[in-house]
Parts: C-alpha cells; sequence; structure tokens
C-alpha cells in the first residue's frame, strides 16, 4: 500500500497557511450544559405553567378536568416547538 500524505495547506490571500475552521466556529455553535439545561426548564416550565392555568380555570368553571388538560397539551406542544427551535442552532 501507498502511505496517504494530506495535501500541503495553500495560502489563504493574507500569505498564511489556512488552517481550517476552529472547532465551533462555523455557523452552528457548540452546545454547553446551560443552554441545554435552560432549554429543558423551558419546556418544563411551559407545561405547568399552562396546565395550572387549565386546572385554575376548571375550578372556576366547574369544567374539571378537560381545561387542565388542554392547559397541558397547549403547554407541552409549545414547549416542544421551542426545544426544537433552539435546538436547531445545534444542528
Amino acid at each position: 500500500m501507498v502511505p496517504v500524505h494530506p495535501r500541503p495547506e495553500e495560502p489563504n490571500p493574507e500569505g498564511q497557511p489556512s488552517r481550517g475552521k476552529a472547532k465551533g466556529s462555523d455557523d452552528h455553535p457548540e452546545p454547553n450544559l446551560w443552554s441545554l439545561a435552560g432549554a429543558g426548564l423551558e419546556l418544563a416550565a411551559g407545561v405547568g405553567a399552562f396546565t395550572a392555568l387549565g386546572w385554575w380555570l376548571d375550578r372556576r368553571f366547574g369544567t374539571a378536568p378537560w381545561l387542565m388538560v388542554i392547559g397541558g397539551g397547549l403547554g407541552l406542544v409549545g414547549g416542544l416547538y421551542n426545544l426544537w427551535k433552539q435546538s436547531k442552532r445545534y444542528l
């Protein structure tokens, strides 16, 4: 077998060799622990807030448990949409 050697680096317009893109320097930043934890907390907060609002409305109008279920579903859909939108930055 013939050994494969990397190509020599070609100089960029400034005359310095190009080293390629540094890790995380492209259009997609690297996720960190705090941004991922924040996205999960936003999902949980959305579900909790809409479920609590539905529970309160159920007690006020006597429609238990329907508004709580609808509120939880809306919170889940909204939270998952927000999670998906935030995760697109890292893909």
